[in-house]
């Protein structure tokens, strides 16, 4: 789900289809506007789908500072151990009402 502006909290997330063992995260942020908006961003995995936007239970891959730089271009999250999961979710954890800019997002880890 992408979130527009006005939002506290934007998140993004993908449904793998299985339970899966996660390692890294990669990311490609928008290019031609805004690089500042992609920061305090947290990457989690989850095994079972909430009903709301709290994801905070769910094992942190790992958590970017920012802001992003179009010098980083892509950025690879990775945990030092792989997190078993179905869905992984990108999400803005700052109380700015920015977008969450994502352009292209790849997720690696042992699959079926």
């Amino acid at each position: 789900m992408f979130e527009s502006g006005g939002d506290v909290g934007p998140w993004w997330m993908v449904d793998l289809q299985s339970i899966n063992l996660v390692h890294t995260v990669e990311i490609l942020s928008r290019q031609n506007c805004c690089p500042e908006r992609f920061h305090d961003v947290e990457f989690r995995v989850g095994l079972k789908r909430g009903t709301t936007d709290d994801f905070s239970s769910w094992p942190l891959l790992a958590f970017y500072l920012g802001p992003y730089s179009y010098a980083d271009y892509r950025i690879n999250f990775t945990s030092p151990s792989m997190i078993l999961g179905r869905y992984v979710v990108i999400q803005k954890v700052s109380t700015d009402t920015q977008a969450l800019q994502l352009i292209d997002v790849k997720v690696y880890g042992a699959f079926d």
